[in-house]
């Protein structure tokens, strides 16, 4: 009774995901489209993208006539491999009625064949001769699921340094999504038509056609507005650091040092430094600008005389370090000097972590009136679109400064700090292969 059970409960979780699950992915696939740059970059490529569909439609055709394959199981290999791989085949299965161990048959064929691809098409472009911007639309077209498209480009970027690759696959791969929507429909009508012929009921297009593809259409079109706004497109560098202020709640929920975050500041400014003590916190790999997923957090400079005050506030500047290592790496890649630093969010209340900022950053550092910027940037969003304000112009004079912190660090000293932070880093680095 027990087993029975069990693999009624299984059947249950199988079956959720892959009407349910699938199908909300589907719908937040959408949200990584953007139309106009798809319809400016993907146009050239269109001949070849529907040349690549129409001759994986065929042989998914020929499967099913000359080996007596499933009827739905090579429809569903079929769209996948033309298409965007699972995701085509979770919008494609509801529509051909198609089910559970259909779904997993053919997902389980397609994920095979993007495996063997993200490995050998690299190797396989340059064999071939390739240019950059060719295999660029080669594994854009050829490759299914985006992660292996993206896995693709990114390891033939690898090879051929200064290469683009990994752009232009992306945008291809994108727009060879949009192809859910017409070939769903077409499915849709076909089924709905044959059901109607066999008996089942008459044609009814809201039935042919499933309505979590037209979620996915309006999330692609939103995406658009949503970078486009104003007519132009709007531009974002962002620094990615996996973990930041949550180096506190480790200090505060793990080490059990203290019993509130905002403690933090008031330990920390009870020692006059670290005492040489470095905590890098890798929790999780190292993020911009290393991108070391082997990386693992550790402290070094541990002494007999190490307190938990200078662990505490070895934490508080290892969120100031690596935004430090961030800046530099931006005004790097950017060329574009950084003349003040914005502070927001919940560690924004800390005086001492943005005064230390500012000393290593050796920029002013300003905390706003409204520390919420992420709210208020969505209100502003809304306010825009009804008209409260006529411009992103009126918007950026309602910024109000609460406090400026003035870097008061000699040079010397910043320099010595940075260097002994990077000699941790290092320490940190590769831990875990």
């Amino acid at each position: 009774m027990e087993l029975k059970k069990l693999i009624y409960t299984v059947q249950d979780g199988i079956a959720f995901t892959a009407k349910k699950v699938l199908q909300y992915a589907v719908i937040l696939l959408g949200f990584g489209l953007n139309l106009a740059q798809i319809a400016a970059v993907g146009a050239e490529s269109l001949p070849i993208i529907l040349t690549t569909i129409a001759t994986a439609l065929i042989v998914g055709y020929i499967l099913y006539r000359v080996l007596s394959v499933d009827s739905a199981i090579a429809t569903l290999i079929a769209v996948g491999s033309s298409i965007c791989g699972g995701s085509a085949i979770a919008a494609t299965a509801p529509v051909i009625r198609a089910k559970d161990e259909q779904v997993a048959q053919a997902i389980s064929v397609i994920f095979l064949f993007n495996v063997v691809a993200a490995l050998i098409f690299p190797t396989l472009g340059g064999m071939l001769g390739m240019s950059n911007e060719g295999f660029g639309l080669f594994a854009g077209t050829a490759v299914n699921d985006t992660s292996s498209v993206t896995a693709a480009a990114a390891a033939w970027d690898g090879m051929h340094p200064g290469s683009n690759a990994l752009d232009d696959a992306t945008i291809v791969k994108l727009t060879r999504t949009l192809a859910i929507i017409p070939i769903t429909l077409v499915l849709g009508i076909v089924m709905a038509r044959k059901e109607g012929a066999d008996g089942l009921g008459n044609f009814s297009l809201k039935r042919a056609f499933p309505m979590f593809i037209l979620f996915f259409l309006v999330a692609s079109i939103i995406t658009t507005i949503a970078v486009g706004l104003g007519g132009k497109v709007q531009y974002a560098l962002e620094g990615s650091v996996f973990v930041g202020g949550a180096v506190i709640q480790w200090v505060r929920d793990e080490m059990r040092f203290l019993t509130e975050s905002r403690d933090a500041e008031y330990y920390a400014q009870k020692v006059p430094d670290t005492g040489g003590v470095y905590l890098v916190p890798a929790f999780t790999g190292l993020g911009a600008p290393y991108w070391d997923m082997y990386a693992r957090g550790c402290i070094v400079g541990l002494t007999r005389g190490t307190r938990r005050e200078h662990i505490i506030r070895a934490a508080q500047e290892s969120i100031a370090y690596q935004v430090c290592d961030l800046a530099t790496a931006m005004e790097k890649d950017t060329g574009i000097p950084l003349d003040q630093l914005r502070a927001d969010g919940g560690a924004s209340r800390d005086g001492f972590l943005l005064q230390f900022q500012a000393d290593i950053l050796d920029r002013q550092v300003r905390r706003p009136v409204v520390r919420e910027t992420t709210a208020l940037g969505a209100a502003y969003l809304a306010g825009l679109a009804v008209g409260v304000w006529k411009d992103q112009e009126e918007i950026e004079g309602l910024w109000k400064c609460d406090v400026t912190f003035d870097p008061d660090m000699a040079p010397q000293r910043r320099e010595t700090l940075l260097s002994d932070w990077h000699r941790a880093v290092d320490r940190s680095r590769g831990w875990a292969r």
